[in-house]
């Protein structure tokens, strides 16, 4: 099995954002997420295959050639078969795990993006985090924004835990940050969605984010 990594083509490497128009017709931009992921792989000695239907024909390999040398995309192979691999990177597949309502997975799958999974509703995007803490004026917000350590006061909040992976920056903790908690497995949708000011109860203060 060696270091290798499958990585899909439509949807990963390519964005298909046009849907598809033929197997050698690829007329839309890469994620340069997943580009600059696949270039770390490389320099830290995985073995990174391209494996698309896409391969079925001749005409769908040189395409995908053509694609990944017109934008600079190094990777190790591009074919149809799928080879002995620690990971395979697909916007279309679920991972199975043991005792999972495997069935519901499956009806229920939708393909989407990450960042799109994680938007917040729309009349939640300009929720203030001090909502119902009238002691917390103005200056204090603006506070947090100088001098890092003003966070201190938020001390049990989900902001301030290292559990806690942010979306955006200092400024929208102030608007509303929200990100992802880390503290327990993911489910089939990743890890669980959380506001900035939230709090489960096992906080483990982070002093770098305070």
């Amino acid at each position: 099995m060696g270091k290798t990594i499958i990585f899909d083509f439509d949807g990963v490497i390519h964005s298909n954002d046009s849907g598809w128009q033929g197997i050698d017709v690829i007329q839309d931009e890469p994620i340069m997420e997943v580009v600059e992921v696949i270039k770390a792989l490389r320099q830290q000695g995985y073995e990174v295959i391209v494996v698309s239907t896409r391969c079925s024909e001749p005409e769908g390999i040189s395409a995908i050639n053509d694609y990944l040398s017109k934008h600079d995309i190094v990777v190790d192979g591009v074919q149809a078969t799928k080879p002995p691999a620690l990971v395979t990177v697909d916007d279309r597949c679920i991972c199975y795990r043991d005792g999972m309502d495997l069935l519901n997975a499956i009806v229920s799958f939708k393909p989407g993006k990450l960042d799109e999974d994680m938007e917040p509703e729309e009349n939640d995007k300009e929720e203030d985090i001090y909502a119902g803490y009238d002691e917390y004026d103005e200056k204090d917000k603006k506070q947090v924004i100088s001098d890092p350590w003003a966070g201190r006061f938020e001390e049990m909040r989900c902001q301030t835990c290292v559990n806690f992976c942010p979306k955006g920056n200092v400024v929208s903790m102030i608007k509303g940050q929200f990100g992802r908690c880390r503290r327990n497995a993911p489910t089939m949708k990743g890890f669980s969605i959380v506001w900035g000011k939230d709090w489960c109860g096992e906080h483990r203060l982070d002093e770098n984010k305070i």
